[in-house]
């Protein structure tokens, strides 16, 4: 067994118990920073070779004990492990629990990042790879599964912490979801980027030297490419089934203006967010959603649809290139 997973804890009177998971006729207490969790062995032992080895050694006379149960102390900021022994302990059925990890519309990151580290800590594969497969989800490589299937907007509910995400893909060694944290990385003030994520319990998070170099590197090529394929998308000389040309030219342009001044120039970093964002804004400005006339005829904006998908397409697998990233996923 691995002593860096144990830490020495306050003695068993100054455990303040978990409200939540301190079950009366629990048979062993977890102490992480402080808090206390009444659980049971048996449960985790079932699902976790760590803990299984843990239970089975001989417990020493001078054990400590609260409650008339042996006290382990653990290394962990004690909410991971509360999030951890919620899900783990909350339902006898994995396919419960199956269908909440994987319900993408109610996870979070944090929850997310929690299972993953302690899952693969803790040696409990089945929701370490649950876990994964959300992030997975989230950070897919395929320009069509990010845009269809998650909007926009669904990443302000997940809280995604794109620096901790580029640490997590390097730990799981998932390669695949690189590219993706990275140019998210990306949108990250310069300040941000640098210093890195601190956490409630004061610890904190940054990219490794190499990773934040080829960060910095990509913004000089995200900038370029993003400007070049925003003229790519927004041209309608192609339209050949617009009955009136020069209307929705003016009309585009005249959008296309109070994106930048109304959207870019309130957003941090958005000289290097991809062109996906203006098309999808300009998508959305119709009859059907109380912005007045739609923007562009159903001839152009088709065009435009088909313009977007080639373009954005293609720029989300030059990605890995723009990083310097080998991605055989």
């Amino acid at each position: 067994m691995d002593d860096s997973h144990l830490a020495m804890s306050p003695s068993p009177t100054c455990i303040q118990r978990d409200a939540d998971l301190w079950f009366p006729d629990g048979n062993v207490v977890l102490e992480a920073s402080g808090y206390g969790f009444r659980v049971y062995q048996g449960l985790l032992a079932r699902d976790s070779p760590f803990f299984a080895d843990l239970f089975s050694l001989p417990q020493p006379s001078h054990a400590e004990l609260l409650e008339g149960c042996p006290v382990v102390h653990l290394t962990d900021f004690y909410e991971d492990l509360r999030i951890l022994l919620r899900v783990q302990l909350g339902s006898g059925r994995s396919s419960d629990r199956d269908s909440r990890l994987l319900d993408g519309t109610r996870i979070d990151f944090p929850t997310t990042d929690a299972l993953i580290r302690l899952g693969r800590k803790y040696q409990i594969d089945g929701l370490y790879n649950d876990a994964l497969d959300v992030l997975k989800t989230f950070l897919s490589a395929q320009y069509g599964s990010w845009y269809e299937k998650l909007p926009y907007l669904e990443w302000g509910r997940y809280a995604l912490d794109p620096i901790a995400a580029v640490n997590l893909a390097r730990l799981t060694d998932t390669l695949s979801i690189l590219p993706v944290a990275m140019y998210l990385c990306c949108q990250l003030r310069t300040e941000d980027l640098l210093r890195g994520t601190t956490y409630s319990d004061g610890t904190s998070q940054q990219l490794s030297l190499d990773d934040l170099r080829r960060c910095v590197d990509a913004r000089v090529f995200l900038t370029r490419e993003k400007d070049a394929a925003f003229e790519r998308i927004f041209d309608l000389s192609a339209s050949d089934s617009c009955s009136d040309s020069n209307s929705c030219r003016e009309r585009l342009e005249y959008r296309m203006a109070i994106y930048k001044k109304q959207v870019t120039d309130v957003t941090a970093g958005w000289n290097i967010s991809g062109p996906w964002l203006p098309y999808v804004w300009l998508k959305n400005c119709s009859s059907e959603r109380g912005y007045g006339e739609p923007p562009l005829c159903s001839h152009c904006m088709a065009l435009l649809e088909s313009q977007h998908r080639d373009v954005c397409t293609k720029m989300w697998g030059d990605l890995p290139r723009y990083f310097d990233l080998e991605v055989s996923e």
